[in-house]
């Protein structure tokens, strides 16, 4: 794995300008068409400096590089943050100047999680309901837990816990939005393998994408039975606005419980 993490980091040096923005042909599925990499290559970055120990691998790496946001497809610079500050024990391999403006950045995020958390009335620092809103939860609980292990401060744990909370059911929906689990969960995600297995119940442990403020398009809109931006969802097959998996979704939440065990 180490050399092909190795190779994967010299073919990215030489072919910067070859992205995967747009599907071959054939091909008609969405697209992520992110055409801005920085992010990606910040974050790879700061994670083969933490598995070679081999500072060069930041030499053409800015500070203006990184966005301090909560992870996302098209946004990954705090996942090589997190990994910094996960292993703290390796924190000589970088300068001191740079690991503070890491350190910064990321608890001024972590900050607003907080705060955003306390302020809500379904305790949850999700404000904002995009697609894929239940990942946005999971990750917001791998930068919570992350900032805990920064100061120790347990609130940053209460907030985590929030997190998980959220997506097991306390929400306004009462669902529990990982298939297989709790007394009422999400049964019918937009997954072709669950729909055609000819097994009635779900393939457990998916995370599905959950409200989301926009959904439509994809079956009638009267069975979006709500249009408040955080009950903007429906349980059924064809639902990909609302109900559809994704690896990256499903990475955070194996995080998030592992990290609260």
């Amino acid at each position: 794995m180490k050399q092909a993490a190795l190779s994967a980091w010299q073919w990215a040096e030489k072919n910067p300008q070859v992205l995967y923005d747009k599907n071959p042909e054939g091909v008609f599925t969405g697209m992520y068409n992110d055409t801005e990499i920085r992010d990606e290559f910040t974050w790879a970055a700061l994670e083969m400096v933490l598995l070679t120990k081999d500072k060069t691998y930041l030499k053409n790496i800015k500070k203006e590089d990184f966005a301090f946001k909560v992870p996302a497809w098209d946004s990954t610079s705090c996942l090589g943050i997190a990994s910094v500050l996960n292993h703290k024990q390796n924190k000589e391999l970088f300068d001191e100047d740079f690991y503070t403006f890491f350190k910064d950045g990321f608890m001024k995020l972590s900050e607003k999680l907080l705060k955003d958390y306390e302020n809500s009335a379904y305790a949850t620092p999700l404000t904002v309901f995009p697609w894929g809103s239940n990942s946005v939860a999971a990750n917001d609980g791998l930068i919570l837990l992350t900032a805990y292990k920064e100061t120790g401060i347990i609130k940053y744990i209460e907030a985590a816990e929030a997190c998980l909370h959220y997506i097991l059911g306390r929400n306004p929906l009462d669902y529990c939005y990982v298939t297989g689990h709790g007394s009422n969960p999400v049964k019918y995600v937009h997954d072709r393998r669950t729909v055609a297995d000819g097994i009635d119940d779900p393939v457990p442990g998916y995370l599905c994408g959950g409200p989301y403020e926009k959904a439509g398009g994809d079956v009638p809109d009267s069975l979006y039975k709500f249009n408040t931006p955080a009950m903007r969802y429906v349980d059924s097959h064809s639902s990909y606005t609302t109900n559809e998996i994704a690896i990256n979704w499903n990475s955070a939440l194996v995080f998030l419980v592992y990290a609260l065990r």
